[in-house]
């Protein structure tokens, strides 16, 4: 078995205040689907980023007034677009969002709190956008017996796992030396397949091997060029 599940089910990473859940479907967005919904309306967008950044950008276009939100002091978005937004939106930082304040049908004012020196500032709104990211979890590969590390599924560097006959590789999997671009997660389904093959049988080469190692396609090909 080869567990290749990357980074297990995305989940927004919604905003823990009750009266968020309450106005989820108000006025509490945690997607733009129509900028021209927020025209003449003053937004904020609370997160740190590309989708904040691009999204504040964005809406600063239509919207009467755009206050972004960031519980860090340094944006996490490429810094071409974060000059951008300084120079359209207003940015508060480090704060947070402490306080959702109705008027008995929508969130009206957002209660935010400076993460260091608590400073408490009660902004007006009209619509609220969450883009803090998503969240992912493999607890359940755990319960299975799987030895993990920071949340992901240990292997070594031959793709074992602590289970006999199973496998790992990709974004769900971690060892010492994981590279952690597509590349990598290709070099690790390579190294899984040979090693699964191997564990089958063990007669079988125990260098990794590519189709195009294959005696038989190289049989293939040759019979193929001399048609």
């Amino acid at each position: 078995m080869i567990i290749a599940v990357g980074r297990g089910v995305a989940e927004i990473q919604r905003l823990e205040l009750q009266e968020s859940n309450d106005n989820e479907h108000v006025n509490l967005h945690y997607t733009v689907q129509n900028p021209e919904y927020f025209a003449g309306k003053r937004v904020l967008v609370s997160g740190g980023g590309n989708s904040a950044v691009d999204w504040a950008i964005e809406l600063a276009k239509v919207a009467q007034r755009v206050n972004v939100v960031h519980r860090q002091s340094e944006f996490r978005a490429m810094e071409r677009n974060v000059s951008e937004m300084y120079e359209i939106a207003d940015v508060r930082t480090p704060y947070q969002i402490t306080q959702l304040q109705t008027n008995g049908e929508r969130i009206n004012q957002v209660g935010i709190t400076h993460t260091l020196n608590r400073e408490h500032i009660l902004l007006d709104v009209d619509e609220v956008v969450i883009s803090h990211g998503y969240t992912s979890n493999l607890s359940d590969l755990a319960s299975c017996g799987l030895k993990m590390s920071d949340g992901m599924v240990l292997m070594s560097q031959h793709a074992e796992t602590n289970l006999p006959g199973v496998f790992a590789a990709g974004d769900c999997a971690t060892n010492e030396s994981k590279v952690r671009l597509i590349a990598g997660a290709f070099n690790d389904a390579i190294v899984a397949v040979n090693r699964a093959k191997l564990y089958l049988n063990p007669e079988a080469a125990r260098m990794a091997y590519v189709s195009s190692h294959n005696e038989l396609f190289r049989d293939k090909n040759r019979s193929i060029s001399r048609s």
